[in-house]
């Protein structure tokens, strides 16, 4: 007999004449879910709600008589959503409440109701622990929201009143008053009122129970997907959800930012394959012996009438354009030497990135995470180096972590696997320093008025991140972020005071001995200092600020000081 059934022969009596049609409607649903296991209502058979139950320890046959569904049709939603079905859930579960015990104070099996969010009955049976206070004695009053409050409603041993049994042990699998109104063609004023009147317990607190179940619920398969990430990176969210007994959505949802490290990028649409290394050598070779020049400027016109990359592609792969010409054998020339890294090397950074908790396949997580460790290329060298879109690099990074095979073409085999994943020490992560720090430490080289560019050349020589970089971790602006570390930005008036023009003076003629006015006025827009104009409006003129700055006897022995002397 189905809660369906003892609803009609219950209440269904009682208000019989009061809504006849919608008790033809409960019965023509309970009539086509006994006969045709193919066809299912909406309104009683929510596959979200039935994994709910199977996630709470719910039996089939209990989740059959909750939902009016036949054992068929519960089964193939389950298996549909889950990999494994309902065993892999049980599986998932009193696997995860034994590793919780064996960490847990002695606090027996009615503490994991707080930690799981699984009724006390549930839990002792999926754990088959011989605990069995879980049923309160006919007549008392069971106390809210302790561990097993639902256990005697759901069991059904304290009621004699069928009807009033049926309705709070619905209420308390997670069934609404309206969805039992409309069940059972009453109001769902009624259904509270034969709960509160005629039962133990109070709609209030079984609701109040519920929330805090499913909030604990909610909490602790979080945490087990996080668990399950760390322990397993790279590994697919289908993997995941068989293991933990969800859906794969669930598992998807519940990864948050971490999905990164289980998900390969979107590959963006290209419109021309890359070239490797050696073509790009190959078109040096031919541009020098069609024209016999070696300059950039003729091989960027002649990279474009052909359609191939420019010399900028060429400085870029190589380092310098001149270290390109000297691969392509054109020139004894060297420039900045190439990296030392291999490509076994890139492509061994890069899984690292991706395996590690704090990377991912992401760009963005990678190149942080490659910033943060010394000994590791940056990710632009490897988006340079590897022949390869990023969603392809990430995607095989995560084909080798979890031992898939890899349609690179020829190279991609068995030893390469072993190469990539040789043990490599990318040396200790170093502390996050916050964007606004990068700039403090520029300035105290370059002065307070600080731009873009000058900030790039800066950082590209001390590893820092870039200007881009920065900008996209704080949301800022360039102004705004110079502005937050205490400098000057172009936008800005600077406030110069006498003593920076005196200092600006000081340090000039420190840098550049016996330097005039004009070279003053060069060097300090090389170094963002007060410019001349502003020095002579702050100190009276050039002469006298170099005065300031000069020793008594040296200004004297100045050529103005000589020339004034000698006047009459």
């Amino acid at each position: 007999m189905t809660i369906i059934d003892i609803g009609r022969g219950s209440i269904g009596q009682q208000q019989a004449g009061e809504d006849a049609s919608r008790g033809k409607v409960v019965e023509a649903v309970g009539e086509v879910g006994a006969l045709d296991d193919s066809v299912a209502d909406a309104r009683i058979f929510d596959v979200d709600a039935v994994v709910d139950l199977a996630q709470q320890g719910y039996t089939i046959g209990e989740i059959v008589e909750f939902t009016s569904a036949s054992t068929a049709q519960v089964e193939a939603a389950l298996e549909a959503v889950i990999p494994g079905g309902a065993a892999s859930i049980r599986v998932a579960l009193r696997s995860r409440l034994r590793a919780w015990a064996a960490h847990a104070a002695d606090d027996g099996w009615q503490a994991a109701e707080s930690a799981f969010g699984i009724p006390h009955a549930n839990i002792t049976r999926l754990v088959r622990s011989p605990e069995q206070d879980m049923a309160l004695s006919a007549g008392e009053e069971p106390e809210a929201l302790r561990p097993g409050y639902l256990d005697s409603a759901l069991s059904g041993t304290v009621l004699e009143d069928e009807r009033a049994r049926t309705c709070v042990r619905c209420y308390a699998m997670g069934a609404t008053l309206q969805e039992l109104g409309d069940r059972f063609g009453v109001t769902r004023e009624r259904i509270r009122q034969i709960i509160t009147k005629h039962t133990p317990w109070s709609t209030t607190d079984i609701g109040r129970t519920l929330r805090g179940m499913r909030e604990a619920r909610e909490r602790e398969h979080r945490e087990a997907v996080q668990a399950w990430s760390l322990a397993h990176p790279g590994d697919t969210p289908e993997s995941g959800a068989r293991r933990l007994g969800m859906t794969e959505d669930q598992v998807r949802e519940l990864l948050g930012s971490r999905r990164t490290n289980h998900l390969a990028p979107r590959a963006r649409p290209v419109s021309a394959v890359r070239r490797s290394d050696e073509q790009i050598l190959e078109d040096l070779r031919t541009f020098h012996r069609e024209t016999g020049q070696r300059t950039a400027s003729a091989f960027a016109a002649w990279a474009k009438q052909r359609g191939v990359p420019g010399n900028q592609t060429a400085a870029i792969r190589f380092g310098t354009w001149n270290e390109a010409l000297h691969a392509a054998g054109l020139t004894t020339e060297r420039g900045r030497p190439r990296s030392a890294l291999g490509e076994d090397d890139l492509w061994a950074a890069v899984i690292a990135a991706v395996a590690a908790p704090d990377g991912g396949t992401s760009s963005a997580k990678a190149d942080a995470w490659l910033h943060r460790h010394d000994g590791a290329p940056s990710l632009t060298l490897i988006r340079q180096r590897l022949p390869y879109r990023w969603a392809e690099i990430a995607a095989t990074a995560l084909a080798v972590l979890r031992g898939e095979p890899i349609d690179l073409g020829e190279g991609f085999d068995d030893a390469w696997r072993g190469r990539v994943t040789a043990p490599r020490t990318w040396s200790e992560a170093s502390p996050e320093v916050e964007p606004a720090q990068h700039l403090r430490d520029a300035m105290a080289e370059l002065g307070e008025n600080l731009t873009m560019a000058r900030y790039r050349s800066w950082a590209s020589a001390r590893r820092r991140p870039t200007a881009q970089t920065l900008l996209r971790r704080t949301g800022l602006s360039w102004g705004e972020l110079v502005r937050e570390a205490g400098g000057i930005t172009g936008g800005t008036k600077p406030a110069w005071t006498d003593a920076h023009c005196r200092d600006a003076v000081q340090d000039f003629r420190a840098a550049r001995p016996g330097g005039g006015s004009e070279a003053y006025a060069q060097w300090a827009r090389e170094n963002g200092r007060p410019s001349l104009a502003t020095v002579i409006k702050r100190l009276g003129s050039w002469s006298g600020a170099v005065g300031m700055d000069m020793p008594a006897a040296e200004v004297m022995d100045s050529p103005r000081a000589r020339e004034k002397q000698e006047q009459p």
